[in-house]
């Protein structure tokens, strides 16, 4: 069990901690040297919490309805599967099962008082959301008619635009290394209460990263 930056109290000693260096440089100085060359005195970094899951009270803006709001995706590891020979494949190389099934990905538009990012909901998360699975929103299109399922959104889908919910965001390399600033969602909750103790404000997601 390790204890969260946040949580740490510096008059106790006894807390255990698990970090990512996210930057790393070191301090140089002239100071006793004979000949004005620089030496190392120590070296300086910026530590990020290994458990990159934060929570983010928000209002969805919008709903961004440019690309596909599912796509087949492995049962195993969750990337887009491919037809590849007449068969749904698995591409991940470190996969290669085929087992696909229909999953919701869609792109929204959040903001809080102090900023507003783009955040990719995932499967899990649309359906906590939604209340219902990626197929069982597919057969309700194809019953409707003509539109393509990939270019359609369900209503459901776009009423979740001006809700409050909390976001459980995942802090990916992109996000720490070269300040991608698209997150994404593992989780959320519709939700009428005010920012938690334990949440962050997208400003302060966007300042740790």
């Amino acid at each position: 069990m390790f204890d969260q930056f946040e949580m740490l109290d510096p008059a106790r000693t006894n807390k255990k901690v698990k970090v990512r260096i996210t930057r790393m440089w070191a301090s140089v100085s002239t100071a006793g040297s004979k000949d004005g060359s620089n030496s190392v005195t120590g070296y300086n970094a910026i530590l990020l919490d290994d458990d990159r899951n934060v929570m983010c009270f928000v209002t969805i803006k919008m709903v961004e309805t440019d690309d596909s709001w599912w796509y087949y995706g492995c049962n195993f590891c969750h990337e887009e599967v491919h037809l590849l020979e007449g068969r749904y494949k698995c591409v991940n190389p470190k996969c290669l099962k085929s087992s696909p099934y229909a999953e919701k990905r869609i792109m929204v538009l959040a903001h809080d008082k102090t900023e507003a990012v783009n955040v990719v909901i995932s499967d899990r998360a649309i359906k906590r959301l939604v209340g219902k699975t990626a197929t069982m929103l597919l057969e309700e299109i194809e019953d409707l008619a003509e539109t393509p399922p990939s270019t359609f959104f369900p209503q459901q889908i776009l009423d979740i635009a001006n809700k409050d919910v909390t976001f459980n965001i995942l802090i990916s390399d992109d996000n720490v290394l070269i300040n991608i600033t698209m997150y994404n969602a593992t989780d959320a909750y519709l939700s009428k209460k005010s920012k938690s103790s334990t949440s962050k404000t997208i400003e302060e997601i966007l300042e740790s990263t």
